[in-house]
C-alpha cells in the first residue's frame, strides 16, 4: 500500500522560512522531519507538533523512506551539505524551499507575493493580519517573528495565502502570485546580480508572474526605478503611495516607510475584497514584526530599540522614525552585514550615519568561507563620518551606551542583520540580571 503523503525533510528546518514551510505541511498531512544545529525555541516548537527534529546534521540522518529533501540557498555551503551529499547519493530529490511556494500558491484560489528591497515583511505581515481580521483564514509565510502569528507563519486554510518572496539567490521567480506586491527596487545583494540592470530585471520578470493567473501587481508609485521599469506594462498595476485611508493612520510602528507599507497592505486587503472599516480597525491593531523597530528594554532609563536595517535607505528610514519618537539626541550601533555589500555602499552608509548624535559600528559580520578576498572592515565607514563615531566590541556595548545621559538622549537603536541583535538581547539580559 503506497503513502497517502510523502515524507519531506528539511534541512536547517529551524530557519525563518523552511520552519514556516514545515508547519503548513504538517497541518496538511504530511510526515515532516529535519535538522538543525543546535535546538530553539523553534525547533522545541516544530517538536511539539509532532516533526521529528535532529540536532545535529549528519549523513546518517537521511534515510531511504524519505521521499523529498528541502534545502534554504545557505545549506549547500553549510553544514547540511552532508546531508544533502547523501540524499543525493540515495537519488532523493533534492529541492530548495522555493518550490514549496510554488506548490502552495498553485493550489490557493487566491496567492499574494510580496517583494522589494525593503519594507516586504512587515507588508506580508500586515496583509495577513488584515485578512485575518476579516475572517480570510489566510495562510502566511513570513520572513521574521510576527506578535500576531506567535511565529513566522500563520496556519490557516489554502484558498488564501502570503508570501514574502525574497529576490535573493532569485527565489521569488517561483511564486505563483494572483497578486504581486513590489514595494520598491534599490540595488541590493550584488552577490546575486552583479549589475543594477539585473537587479531591476529580475523584478520585471516577478512582475510578469500574476499574468498567468489574470492577476496585477501593487506597486509603490514614487519609486522612480519601479516607475521605469513597469512602464507600458501589460499586467494591471495598482500604483499605490500614501492611501489617503489607511496609509494615514496612527500605527504602533513610526516611520513613514511603515505607513508606505500599510498602504500597499491596505491596497492588497481593498483588492481581495476587504471593506475600509476593517481594513482600517486591523491595521490599528497591527502589533508590528520582530527586529522592525522593535522595543528590547532601557538601559540607565534610555530605551533601546532594535531594526532589521542593513542597507543605507534603511538605515535612513529607521533613523527618521527615531526621530519622530523622541526629541532628545538618538545613538546609533551599527553592524554592516557581508563585505560585498558594505565595500559597495561605504559612502552610503556613511552618509545614512552623519548627523546621528553618538554613532558606534560593531565588526563587520561575514560568513566564513565566503568574501575572503575582498577587503572592507567597520573602520572604513568611521573613517568617513563627520559625526561623533568609534568601532567597539561586544563585550562594550553596555559601556558605551551607559556613558549616554538619559537627560540628553531619547533613545538608542541597533541596526544589522548578522548578529548585533543577539548579542544586545544577551547583554540585556545579563544587565537585568546584575
Amino acid at each position: 500500500m503506497s503513502k497517502s503523503k510523502p515524507v519531506i525533510y528539511f534541512v536547517g528546518i529551524g530557519g525563518a522560512s523552511l520552519n514556516g514551510i514545515a508547519q503548513v505541511l504538517v497541518q496538511r498531512g504530511y510526515t515532516v522531519r529535519g535538522s538543525d544545529l543546535v535546538v530553539s525555541s523553534v525547533t522545541e516548537k516544530l517538536t511539539s507538533l509532532g516533526i521529528e527534529v535532529h540536532i545535529g546534521q549528519q549523513a546518517a540522518n537521511i534515510t531511504n523512506d524519505i521521499d523529498e529533501v528541502v534545502i534554504s540557498s545557505a545549506a549547500v555551503s553549510g553544514p547540511g551539505a552532508v546531508e544533502i551529499e547523501r540524499a543525493l547519493e540515495l537519488k532523493i530529490p533534492v529541492h530548495k524551499r522555493t518550490i514549496w511556494w510554488s506548490r502552495l500558491m498553485s493550489e490557493a484560489k487566491y496567492a499574494v507575493a510580496v517583494a522589494g528591497t525593503h519594507g516586504k515583511t512587515t507588508t506580508t505581515a500586515m496583509i495577513g493580519h488584515i485578512l485575518a481580521e476579516a475572517g480570510y483564514d489566510p495562510t502566511v509565510l513570513v520572513g521574521g517573528e510576527v506578535p500576531d502569528f506567535s511565529g513566522t507563519v500563520r496556519l490557516g486554510s489554502k484558498d488564501y495565502i502570503v508570501v514574502e518572496a525574497d529576490e535573493y539567490d532569485r527565489a521569488f521567480f517561483a511564486t505563483r502570485p494572483t497578486i504581486a506586491v513590489i514595494t520598491n527596487i534599490d540595488y541590493d545583494h550584488p552577490d546575486t546580480y552583479p549589475t543594477v540592470k539585473e537587479y531591476v530585471a529580475a523584478f520585471r520578470r516577478f512582475a510578469r508572474l500574476p499574468k498567468k493567473r489574470r492577476g496585477i501587481v501593487v506597486a509603490f508609485g514614487k519609486d522612480p526605478v519601479l516607475r521605469r521599469a513597469l512602464a507600458h506594462w501589460s499586467v494591471a498595476v495598482r500604483w499605490y503611495d500614501l492611501h489617503p485611508i489607511w496609509g494615514q493612520l496612527k500605527l504602533a510602528i513610526p516611520g513613514i516607510h511603515m505607513r508606505r507599507n500599510a498602504s500597499a497592505a491596505g491596497i492588497v486587503a481593498h483588492e481581495l475584497g476587504v471593506e475600509a472599516a476593517v481594513i482600517k480597525r486591523a491595521l490599528r491593531s497591527f502589533k508590528g514584526v520582530g527586529r522592525r523597530f522593535e522595543y528590547i528594554g532601557e538601559v540607565n532609563g534610555i530605551p533601546v530599540y532594535d531594526d532589521y536595517a542593513h542597507h543605507p535607505n534603511e538605515l535612513l528610514a529607521t533613523i527618521a522614525a527615531a526621530r519622530e519618537l523622541t526629541k532628545k539626541k538618538i545613538a546609533v550601533v551599527f553592524q554592516p552585514h557581508q563585505r560585498v555589500r558594505t565595500k559597495l555602499f561605504v559612502d552610503e552608509f556613511a552618509a545614512a550615519l552623519d548627523g546621528v548624535d553618538s554613532v558606534a559600528l560593531l565588526p563587520l559580520f561575514t560568513v566564513a568561507g565566503r568574501e575572503e578576498d575582498i577587503s572592507i572592515t567597520s573602520d572604513d565607514i568611521v573613517r568617513k563620518l563627520h559625526t561623533e563615531a568609534k568601532v567597539i566590541e561586544k563585550k562594550d556595548i553596555l559601556d558605551w551606551i551607559k556613558q549616554h545621559p538619559s537627560t540628553d538622549y531619547g533613545l538608542v537603536l541597533f541596526c544589522g542583520a548578522g548578529t548585533i541583535s543577539a548579542w544586545m538581547r544577551e547583554e540585556l539580559d545579563s544587565h537585568r540580571g546584575a
